[in-house]
Parts: C-alpha cells; sequence; structure tokens
C-alpha cells in the first residue's frame, strides 16, 4: 500500500499546461499550412484538415483534460456536463470533416 505522504501526490498542472500549449501548437500549425501552403485557399476541402485536428485533438483532448484536471471535484455534475458539452463539440467537427471529404471531393 502507498503511504500518505506529500511526495506521492503529484499536481497534474505542469502536464495540463504543456497538453494545452502542444494543442495550441498543433492547431495553429494546420492554421499556417493551409493559409500558407495550400495551393487553392478558397476550397471547402481545405476544412477537412482543419476539422479533423480541432475536433479529435483540440477539443477530444481538452475534454479529457476537463474530466481528470477539473478545479472543483466537489461538483460531479458541472464537470460531467463540461465533458460532454466538449466531447460532442468533437464529434461534430469531425462528422462535419467527414461530409466535407465526400461531399466535396477535387
Amino acid at each position: 500500500m502507498v503511504p500518505k505522504s506529500r511526495s506521492y501526490q503529484n499536481s497534474a498542472t505542469p502536464v495540463t499546461v504543456l497538453g494545452h500549449l502542444l494543442f495550441t501548437a498543433v492547431t495553429t500549425l494546420v492554421l499556417v499550412w493551409l493559409a500558407f501552403e495550400s495551393a487553392n485557399k478558397f476550397k471547402i476541402f481545405n476544412l477537412h484538415p482543419f476539422l479533423m485536428v480541432v475536433g479529435f485533438i483540440l477539443m477530444a483532448g481538452k475534454a479529457i483534460m476537463a474530466y481528470k484536471a477539473f478545479l472543483d471535484r466537489r461538483d460531479k455534475k458541472v464537470q460531467r456536463a463540461v465533458h460532454l458539452t466538449l466531447q460532442t463539440i468533437a464529434l461534430g467537427c469531425g462528422i462535419f470533416g467527414i461530409v466535407v471529404i465526400f461531399k466535396f471531393q477535387p
């Protein structure tokens, strides 16, 4: 059994901050790629990579962190509502990203 000393109680804050920084960096890199490297900047097909990154990396990752690293753990209903809302947004972005692929193929 693990002793109840303070040395075993690590904070999740550094990992959470690193996760937020990585999510922001990936989203920014995809936006820069779409803005400067895309052959046709106005194609609706360019929405697919953006929606996949925002949905499955940014929103789903934030939903996981919101559920595990929520500041006020006393109110489980709020914690679950935030998690469910972020997961629903992630699912919506993913579905719309797939629709863009099939509907607007080049």
